[in-house]
């Protein structure tokens, strides 16, 4: 049955709400459930609700953020096939995921780039690390942050040999795929806007991606 108008305000609040406030993912996974010595901090990026390992979404409140996201996503296998090919992985949580702090008072989708640089700069910062090679394997909102980043400090990418980049978000679409699943009218896209900009200061185009990819200069694989 289709929502109420009452249901579908609250939901299209929800939605927005979302990208200042949600319940922190639980770190279920670690490195050494596949036997791979590790420490706490290719250089992986996560999804949003995500962090390092994962997003423990067979469990509440974490299986009722969207519909259909209701089985564990563990990324340890995916670290292990890397790991095994004699790659080093270094695995963080972006900002407000995690065990990584907040700031910008919980905006989520617009300065995620600056965690993007920033593990760079810990790689080569660090004397057993910085003579590597260097690739990137960034997920979802991990691949927008990584553009965004491409755009605003270029020069921080010279060097870094390839990057992986599954899902990159468009936000715009995403939105109105999960209107669609809701059974909310697409046509209230305009009203998720409002709120949406209500409640972060920036439109949704503003949170895309595409106008960044041209900004790609290291050799890149999208699936």
């Amino acid at each position: 049955m289709a929502p109420s108008e009452e249901e579908i305000e609250a939901i299209l609040r929800q939605v927005a709400n979302g990208f200042r406030e949600w319940p922190l993912s639980l770190i279920m996974h670690s490195p050494e459930e596949a036997g791979m010595d590790y420490e706490e901090i290719i250089i992986a990026s996560h999804p949003r609700w995500f962090n390092r390992a994962g997003l423990p979404s067979h469990v509440e409140p974490w299986s009722k953020l969207m519909p259909g996201n209701d089985f564990q996503v563990n990324f340890i296998p995916d670290y292990k096939i890397l790991h095994d090919a004699g790659c080093n992985v270094l695995a963080y949580d972006i900002r407000h995921h995690g065990h990584s702090g907040s700031g910008n008072h919980g905006l989520f989708g617009v300065f995620e780039w600056r965690d993007i640089v920033g593990s760079l700069a810990y790689i080569r910062g660090r004397e057993d690390t910085r003579d590597m090679a260097v690739g990137l394997f960034s997920r979802c909102a991990g691949a927008n942050a990584t553009l965004a980043a491409m755009k605003r400090r270029p020069e921080v990418f010279e060097g870094v040999r390839c990057m992986l980049a599954p899902q990159p978000l468009s936000l715009r679409v995403a939105f109105e795929r999960a209107l669609e699943q809701l059974q909310i009218p697409v046509s209230r896209m305009e009203d998720l806007e409002r709120h949406f900009f209500l409640k972060t200061s920036f439109k949704v185009d503003q949170m895309s991606p595409p106008s960044d990819a041209k900004h790609v200069r290291v050799p890149t694989f999208l699936y």
